[in-house]
C-alpha cells in the first residue's frame, strides 16, 4: 500500500507535540505561562529558544526590525489552524508580540483575533489564511506603561 503526501502530511502533524500555549487557553492561563516562562531583559535568541522548548512552530513566527524589535510568535488552537467547515466557521488565534528595548525583552502583547470563513471566502482581515505572517509589525507606543492585553 502507497502513503500520499497528504497522508504523510496529516500523519506528521498529528504526532507533532502540543504547543504549551496556544489559543485554547483562557486569557488569564495564557498570560500566566507567558509571564513564568519570559522574563524583562531576555534576549531574542533566548525568547526563540523559549518559543522552540513550548513547540510554538518557527513558520508560525516572525521577527521584524526596530525601533522596537519585535517578534510576532502566532498561537493556534491544540492541533493547528484547520477550515472544517468552509461555509461558515470561526477560528479564534492570539499574536503575541514580544517587544525588545535595546536588545532585551521589555515586554509581551497578546491579541485575540477571530477568522471567520463564510462561503468559502475569508471574511477578516487579513483576508488569508491567518497563518501567512503580516509583513510589516504593529505600531506600538510607549514602554512599561503601555497598555498590555
Amino acid at each position: 500500500m502507497r502513503t500520499g503526501p497528504v497522508a504523510i502530511m496529516a500523519l506528521a502533524a498529528a504526532c507533532a507535540p502540543v504547543p504549551a500555549i496556544n489559543s485554547d487557553l483562557k486569557d488569564a492561563e495564557l498570560r500566566s505561562r507567558l509571564d513564568e516562562r519570559f522574563m524583562p531583559g531576555m534576549s531574542l535568541e533566548q525568547v526563540q529558544g523559549t518559543l522552540d522548548e513550548l513547540h510554538v512552530a518557527r513558520r508560525l513566527r516572525r521577527v521584524y526590525p526596530g525601533p522596537p524589535v519585535q517578534l510576532l510568535a502566532r498561537l493556534f488552537p491544540v492541533g493547528g489552524y484547520w477550515v472544517d467547515n468552509p461555509e461558515f466557521q470561526d477560528v479564534w488565534y492570539v499574536d503575541a508580540w514580544f517587544l525588545f528595548a535595546e536588545g532585551r525583552l521589555e515586554r509581551v502583547d497578546t491579541e485575540r483575533r477571530r477568522m471567520r470563513v463564510q462561503h468559502y471566502q475569508y471574511m477578516d482581515p487579513p483576508f488569508q489564511t491567518p497563518e501567512l505572517l503580516p509583513t510589516r509589525p504593529r505600531p506600538v507606543s510607549g514602554g512599561a506603561d503601555a497598555d498590555q492585553q
